[in-house]
């Protein structure tokens, strides 16, 4: 789970939960992804959806401090975030092994940004106004090769849910968590093959993943490219 700057949050929430302030030090996000069971969250999402292989061009959209880097094989990999701090712990801590940026996703300059075999955006479009997000998936569906694929991981509001997870969705940073419907209907207006899964307790917490699969080919697993999967962390 990634989350942008305080740049990206409005100042109400900020004075709501001044906490988020500390979520933009590495060494306490790290530490708060620790607790909730982020590892084998992320490393499920890589194994089951990313399924990278080495030589593979990765661009990781709200990296964070370059944490997915540690769960990949040898590949070509460039990461964008726009906090800063995020930014200089993923160079110090990777050096050469990757590409780090410190822009915002949506309005970063494509020029340099040679195609890429797979684009992650691990819990990013929920903190994207739909405007936002159209923007940045035309520019991921330009930035992929032909058979490259975009793959996503957010939080997602589903009937009846949890409680908690309801209430952990209230207190995220993004102030667009959307649907399974409200995901899909943004992804599938850019991208002609969207499959989609909903996770249950990839956390130690209750709370609801979806995955998106962003692709131009056309193949469908089935129905509505919808899978639904319930999965629990370690």
């Amino acid at each position: 789970m990634m989350w942008l700057s305080d740049n990206q949050i409005s100042q109400q929430r900020l004075g709501m939960y001044p906490w988020y302030k500390l979520l933009s030090f590495p060494t306490i996000y790290k530490l708060a992804m620790r607790a909730l069971g982020g590892h084998a969250c992320r490393a499920r999402f890589v194994d089951r959806y990313m399924l990278a292989q080495p030589g593979d061009r990765i661009l990781d959209l709200g990296c964070g401090p370059g944490d997915l880097l540690d769960y990949l094989p040898a590949v070509d990999y460039v990461g964008i975030d726009v906090e800063p701090k995020y930014i200089a712990s993923a160079r110090n801590r990777h050096g050469e092994r990757g590409t780090f940026l410190c822009n915002d996703v949506v309005s970063v300059n494509e020029e340099g940004l040679h195609q890429f075999d797979i684009i992650v955006a691990s819990a990013l479009i929920h903190h994207l106004s739909d405007d936002e997000c159209i923007k940045l998936f035309h520019k991921c569906r330009r930035l992929l090769k032909e058979n490259g694929r975009m793959v996503t991981l957010d939080g997602c509001r589903v009937p009846g849910q949890h409680m908690l997870d309801k209430w952990m969705l209230d207190l995220d940073r993004g102030e667009h968590v959307r649907t399974l419907e409200g995901y899909m209907q943004l992804a599938t207006s850019v991208f002609p093959n969207v499959q989609a899964s909903l996770h249950s307790n990839l956390l130690r917490i209750p709370y609801t993943h979806i995955v998106m699969e962003l692709s131009l080919s056309l193949q469908k697993r089935g129905p509505h490219n919808l899978k639904l999967t319930h999965m629990r962390s370690m």
